[in-house]
């Protein structure tokens, strides 16, 4: 087993809590072209866990756990180890509540909700808190959250900007074909 798996193990999270987080997988963030930003206010508030649902350097591809084993391998100064050594200096249940609080400015932790998925994604700063927060099975967690909205006059604006785009570049790939063919 994993070094990190086997810390978990020791700090008393369950067996069935790590198995379940491998077959658990982030969801890829939303296209936020989609989406209109709803002005925030500063304020913290509990979040919970299970609504969060990725983030930007969380991978998509990648089970929760495999992101736990996986995010930050040889970066210097792996911020997983860094937690987890935190986690084993003031105890599982005192790290918990350390997020049941409001958190400094600078270590905050940043989500955005997007309405229509019911689901919050790390947006800045926060991503391996999160996953560790996965992983601990922790219920709730404090954090700064922007909101926004789907808007689905965007999505078909989208869709036909790509039609355009795609029938735009069969134009010029004929175009170009025929001008090589000129060259000649």
């Amino acid at each position: 087993m994993c070094r990190r798996i086997d810390r978990l193990l020791h700090l008393g999270v369950d067996i069935s809590r790590i198995n379940q987080m491998k077959s658990e997988k982030p969801l890829p963030y939303p296209d936020s072209t989609l989406y209109s930003l709803e002005d925030g206010t500063n304020e913290q508030i509990f979040v919970p866990v299970c609504k969060i649902k990725g983030g930007y350097r969380i991978e998509s591809e990648l089970s929760w756990l495999d992101n736990f084993i996986c995010i930050g391998e040889g970066l210097k100064g792996n911020k997983i180890d860094d937690l987890l050594n935190s986690i084993e200096k003031q105890g599982l249940e005192s790290y918990i509540k350390s997020f049941q609080i409001d958190q400094p400015q600078s270590d905050a932790i940043f989500l955005e909700y997007f309405n229509n998925l019911d689901s919050y994604f790390v947006s800045s700063g926060g991503n391996h808190r999160i996953v560790i927060a996965k992983m601990i099975g922790m219920q709730t967690i404090k954090a700064k959250v922007s909101h926004s909205n789907y808007q689905k006059e965007l999505e078909e604006k989208k869709h036909v900007l790509n039609w355009r785009n795609k029938k735009l570049r069969e134009e010029i790939k004929e175009i170009t074909r025929d001008l090589s063919f000129t060259d000649y």
